[in-house]
């Protein structure tokens, strides 16, 4: 197998797990912003 197959293969196997990782990142960081503003409008 050449180095270019063996690559696009292994991307091929990780590009779901990388992008459900950047949806669970992406959930947090809504979580913490709407956190955020719910603290800020507490405070005033």
């Amino acid at each position: 197998q050449g180095c270019y197959t063996v690559i696009l293969n292994s991307f091929e196997t990780y590009v779901y797990l990388a992008g459900a990782l950047a949806i669970g990142v992406l959930a947090i960081e809504l979580f913490a912003m709407v956190f955020a503003m719910c603290l800020f409008r507490g405070i005033q």
